[in-house]
Parts: structure tokens; C-alpha cells; sequence
């Protein structure tokens, strides 16, 4: 059968099927590729083809000018979209009014522009180097930036300034502790930690350095412009104010010692009046009874008052006195005698000529003649401040 004859069979048999399957499928078969010619008279005739595998094969394109195509289930390989190739090896650029995946979307090279739109719900997005454009209208990656606000701004690796001395690198209003900031200077001035039990101080205008460390019971003495030391202080020793107003370590000498438990002793004999301050010396401390030699029965007594520095008191004082028969007893004698004030004011008269209790004058000084007859011993006894002291007079 030659070429005419077998083209002529092809066509009557494809008419035959397609009139007997008008209702059902139409049918092309033949012994190898089958193509269906589709010839209106144009010089690009359309040809349907079947490659033998089970697929069709269209020559000239398809061309649906309107409806939908339904590719469900179907895998597209090959070919282009808008002269944009689909699966090549050499990817080519493609323009796409709207591009959705729901399973993702892998760029493995290249730069993808997105000049003008708006990414909304963008999920999360790793792995991504964003060269220029904006972000709320704040510019990145350009010449020159610009200022952006941010609610929160998270880095797990450095955050780098390159702002040149002279502007604050970041404004803060808020005055909170920030907790685990580590810095190198505060206020221009650098810290450098010491071991425990270190003071600071200030060893320059910008550095702040740490002494060594003292031992118990130490005292940290200044050095100047230089490092503050620590200093102990020997057992029984004492700082006292130097030259320069330097303390300097010294015993403690003269009238006291200074025991190790701090116990100070006075040396014996060492606290005397003239060494009391005036403010005792005036005070009463001490008296003393005199008398002069017995003249026409009339023996002259006078008592005298002491401060504490041993001086005549000089103030007014009281005294109280009695002639008694015994030394140091307030027993009234039995001897008559008669009284005459020399020196002093009495205050109060108890036995006449006998007992009574007068003042002193201003220089502490009571006097009083004593007239008794006869051959007789008698006890001037005097009281003053709590204390007594007796003087026996005698008369011949």
C-alpha cells in the first residue's frame, strides 16, 4: 500500500469512527504515531499528534480565549509561562501577577525583586539578606540612614555603632537597673574589680582601681596621690596626731599605761589638785581645824575649807561643830564655855555655847573664840561635807 492509499484509509476510517462514535469517543489508530491535520486552508496547518506514550502532542499552541483550564491532578513538565521556562535546568526571568505556594517557596540563587508590593502575614522568614529598600519607611542598606522606630529589637550577636565620638550612640529615657550590663567606664572613669575585701579608689581621672587586701583589724591608711595602704597597730599603742598631722603609732606613757585589752592604769600618786580641773577644784573636798595658843582663857579655833586642788575654797560653805568630851562624837561636855563669832554667819544655834552650825564667809573661812576656865581638855569636833575631824583644846 503506497503513501496515497494509506492516507486515504486513515481519513476514511477516521470518518467512519467519528460517525459511528458520534455520541461516545472518537477514535484514531494506526500502526505507528498517529496524527490527526487539522488544514482550513492556512499555511500553518494545526496537527494532533500522539507520541506513542500515551501523550498528546498539540503543534502551533493552544489558544483558549476564554473559560478555564482544569489541571487538577496533572503535573506540568517543561515549557514556558510568558517565555519564562518551567522545570529548565537554566532558570530564566519571569513576570507573574500573583505568584502563591502553600508548601513553600525556595529561591536557591539570584535576587528576588519586590519592588512595590506589600508583604502581609509574611510568617516566618529565616535566612534572609534584604539589601536597600525600606522598612516603615526607614532605609537599609543605603549611604546614608535613616532613623526607624521599633517596639522591640532582639540580636544574638553584637549590635555595632560606628557613630563617631561626640554623640551619644543611643538615647535612653528610662532610668531602670538594666540587669547584666557590663560595662567598661562609667561617666568616663574605668573600674577594674579587685578580690573580695578590696577597697576602691580612685587612682587617676579615669580609673578606678583596687587596693590589696588588709588582714583582720587593719586600718587602711591614705597615701597621698598614691594607693591607700593597710596598717596594723602593736599591742598597748596608740595613733597620735603628728608632724604634718600624720598619725603615728606611740606608746602610751607619762601618768597611765595602755594595756593590750585596752584596760588604761593610772600611775600611783600621779592624779594631784593642781592637775584637777577648775570646775572640781571648786568643789569641797577637804577641811581642816586649827587653834592658836590658849591667852586669858581664850583659845581662837578656826576651820577652813579646801577645794580639790588644795587651795582655800572660794565660795561660802556650812559647817557643823559641837565641844564634846570625846574625839569625833557629837556628845555634848559637860564644861561651860562661852562663844564669840570671829568669822562667819551662824545659821542655827543648838546648845548655846555649845552646839551649833554657821556659815562660812566667802573665802570658806569660819572662826570663833572659845573662853572656858579652869584646867580642862575639851573636843572641838567639826563636820563638814560628810567628813568629821577633831581638835582637843586645853586649858591650863
Amino acid at each position: 500500500m503506497n503513501r496515497i492509499t494509506r492516507q486515504l484509509a486513515a481519513i476514511i476510517f477516521v470518518t467512519l469512527s467519528a460517525s459511528a462514535a458520534i455520541a461516545d469517543v472518537m477514535n484514531l489508530t494506526g500502526t505507528t504515531a498517529t496524527t490527526f491535520k487539522i488544514d482550513a486552508g492556512s499555511a500553518s496547518p494545526v496537527t494532533l499528534t500522539t507520541d506513542g506514550s500515551g501523550r498528546l502532542q498539540l503543534s502551533g499552541g493552544l489558544r483558549i480565549p476564554a473559560g478555564t483550564i482544569d489541571l487538577s491532578g496533572a503535573t506540568v513538565s517543561g515549557g514556558t509561562i510568558n517565555s519564562a521556562p518551567l522545570g529548565a535546568t537554566t532558570p530564566a526571568s519571569g513576570t507573574f501577577t500573583a505568584l502563591t505556594a502553600n508548601n513553600g517557596l525556595t529561591v536557591t540563587g539570584g535576587t528576588v525583586s519586590m519592588s512595590g508590593i506589600t508583604v502581609s502575614n509574611g510568617g516566618n522568614v529565616t535566612t534572609i539578606d534584604i539589601n536597600g529598600g525600606t522598612i516603615d519607611s526607614t532605609s537599609i542598606g543605603s549611604a546614608t540612614p535613616g532613623s526607624g522606630a521599633f517596639t522591640t529589637l532582639s540580636a544574638s550577636s553584637q549590635i555595632t555603632s560606628s557613630l563617631s565620638t561626640g554623640t551619644a550612640p543611643m538615647s535612653i529615657a528610662s532610668t531602670t537597673k538594666v540587669s547584666n550590663l557590663n560595662v567598661d567606664a562609667v561617666d568616663g572613669v574605668s573600674i577594674t574589680a579587685g578580690s573580695a575585701g578590696a577597697v576602691s579608689y580612685q587612682s587617676d581621672g579615669s580609673t578606678i582601681a583596687a587596693t590589696s587586701v588588709g588582714t583582720s583589724g587593719q586600718l587602711l591608711v591614705s597615701g597621698g596621690s598614691g594607693a591607700p595602704t593597710w596598717a596594723g597597730l602593736s599591742s598597748g599603742k596608740i595613733f597620735v596626731g603628728g608632724i604634718g598631722d600624720t598619725p603615728a603609732e606611740v606608746d602610751v606613757s607619762g601618768d597611765a599605761t595602755l594595756s593590750f585589752s585596752g584596760a588604761l592604769t593610772i600611775a600611783s600618786s600621779a592624779v594631784t589638785a593642781a592637775k584637777l580641773a577648775d570646775a572640781v577644784a571648786d568643789e569641797v573636798a577637804g577641811f581642816s581645824v586649827s587653834a592658836g595658843a590658849e591667852s586669858s582663857d581664850v583659845i581662837r579655833v578656826t576651820v577652813q575649807m579646801k577645794d580639790a586642788q588644795g587651795n582655800n575654797l572660794a565660795r561660802a560653805g556650812m559647817v557643823s561643830w559641837v565641844l564634846s568630851s570625846d574625839v569625833d562624837s557629837a556628845a555634848i561636855t559637860i564644861q561651860s564655855a562661852t562663844i564669840a563669832l570671829v568669822d562667819g554667819t551662824q545659821w542655827q544655834q543648838i546648845t548655846s555655847n555649845k552646839k551649833y552650825v554657821h556659815f562660812t564667809d566667802s573665802t570658806g573661812k569660819l572662826t570663833i573664840d572659845v573662853t572656858l576656865s579652869g584646867d580642862v581638855t575639851i573636843q572641838f569636833v567639826a563636820a563638814v561635807a560628810g567628813k568629821v575631824t577633831s581638835l582637843a583644846l586645853d586649858y591650863d
